[in-house]
């Protein structure tokens, strides 16, 4: 399988680099930067009731966090100013209004939230797809149909297309009314056995990750150079 980080190679960003430790306050960045909040869904450690794999093998959190890991870190190396709103450690599961509040308070100007699918019962439902609002700007929907094909093509899963969720889900309702770009993706099912065994290796976590930090450089790559 070819490698994935190499596309973002493709171009080199300038901005200075800050660290994304878990905020301690709501200052804002310079007016200048590009921002780039995300957050693991869920929490960890029983903190959020169900979420796990059908095997009880592990929580989605943590899946949710190798990958956000690996989206901090391929950005970061990019220039590209990242910083998780959700608890690091995986200890809570901070509240949606919580997120929200802390990723407009640094002034953030994509969020990216990261999660698995499951369906109600052990099933093969399979493959990932990407919320996001269809009011949203031109630039935010070019985004969610790029990474929509983009984590499948890392990941080798099934496509279940980009989607519009206007109101049902406070993360893409939310952000959008706050001027913010933003897409909620849905990784592989926790409720299939084949996708599970998958999930459960880094490998899965680096396709993923991948796959959303590339998609990021490429699309907004005018604003991140400006």
């Amino acid at each position: 399988m070819k490698k994935k980080i190499s596309l973002c190679l493709l171009f080199f960003i300038t901005l200075p680099l800050f660290g994304c430790e878990s905020i301690k306050t709501h200052e804002v960045m310079a007016a200048d930067e590009f921002i780039v909040t995300i957050d693991a869904g869920h929490g960890g450690s029983g903190s959020t009731p169900g979420k796990r794999a059908y095997d009880g093998s592990f929580y989605e959190w943590e899946i949710n966090d190798r990958v956000a890991t690996v989206v901090e870190d391929v950005l970061e190396e990019q220039g590209v100013t990242v910083i998780r709103v959700d608890d690091v450690t995986g200890e809570t599961d901070v509240p949606l209004e919580e997120r929200l509040e802390k990723a407009i308070g640094v002034g953030t100007d994509l969020h990216i939230s990261i999660h698995q699918n499951a369906d109600c019962i052990v099933s093969e439902a399979t493959g990932m797809e990407v919320y996001y609002n269809s009011s949203s700007s031109e630039k935010n929907i070019m985004f969610a149909t790029d990474l929509t094909r983009r984590i499948s093509d890392y990941v080798g899963a099934k496509n279940r297309g980009w989607k519009a969720s206007d109101g049902n889900l406070f993360i893409t309702r939310e952000f959008y009314r706050a001027g913010v770009d933003v897409v909620l993706v849905e990784g592989l099912f926790m409720s299939n056995k084949e996708d599970v065994k998958l999930m459960a290796t880094q490998q899965y976590a680096d396709d993923y990750g991948s796959a959303v930090a590339d998609s990021v450089l490429i699309v907004y790559r005018d604003e991140i150079n400006k």
